[in-house]
């Protein structure tokens, strides 16, 4: 099972995270999140704020920002929510993640016309994850339309898990092609219930753990607990 972690969005916690037994590694553009990547407004709309940081295949220093090291076998993801096609361009391509996960409401044709101005021009490499939500009814979102737009999925539960229920047979219903990942498990008993999951598209599981502004030893503490605990 795979673990992807949001929440970063410094150099320095990104450093730190690429030597941990993780394999997605989240930084948060939402203005919403406690730690985001600032932007700054324009007449346009935002732009990324200075200064940035790059993501390099290996360390130094490259034009006014700090170049960090990305670490071979995971996946660097920008994440974004209803924002302008032009600011997640812009994003992309100063900090040279992989992945660019959507997590608004983002139709399959935004995200059509997405790809085609964008690869294989302006960001040849890039895969999209796109978020849907599964609510209270523990119903499994539309997803066939996104269906050779974006190359993973994610499903977040919106709510937490009565007591003694397992909602997690909702995947069963799942037959698509792409594979997906699970989000907002929060207990140990379901992240434990999760790690029993067989299904041939089922990748793993997406955290988020950051309330604050900065990352602290704290966090760095937290995430090896709980990789440890899922990769037992």
């Amino acid at each position: 099972m795979k673990i992807k972690i949001c929440g970063f969005n410094d150099s320095q916690s990104i450093a730190a995270v690429g030597h941990e037994d993780i394999d997605f590694i989240g930084m948060e553009f939402r203005d919403n999140i406690a730690r985001h990547i600032s932007n700054m407004p324009t007449p346009a709309g935002t732009t990324i704020d200075k200064p940035f940081f790059r993501l390099e295949e290996s360390d130094g220093r490259k034009g006014g920002g700090k170049s960090v090291r990305k670490e071979k076998g995971k996946g660097y993801v920008g994440v974004f929510a209803d924002q302008s096609p032009q600011h997640i361009i812009s994003c992309a391509y100063n900090y040279n993640f992989d992945y660019i996960q959507l997590n608004g409401g983002e139709k399959p044709v935004y995200i059509a016309n997405f790809l085609a101005t964008t690869v294989p021009d302006i960001l040849p490499d890039v895969k999209i994850i796109k978020t849907l939500y599964v609510g209270a009814d523990n119903s499994l979102p539309e997803w066939r339309e996104y269906s050779g737009l974006a190359d993973i999925l994610m499903f977040e539960f919106t709510s937490p898990c009565p007591a003694g229920s397992d909602r997690l047979h909702v995947f069963e219903s799942y037959d698509g092609d792409m594979p997906f990942l699970v989000s907002g498990i929060n207990s140990p008993q379901e992240i434990m219930r999760l790690k029993g999951l067989h299904h041939e598209r089922f990748l793993g599981i997406n955290i988020y753990y950051a309330t604050h502004e900065r990352f602290t030893s704290a966090d760095l503490a937290r995430i090896r607990f709980v990789t440890e605990k899922i990769r037992a």
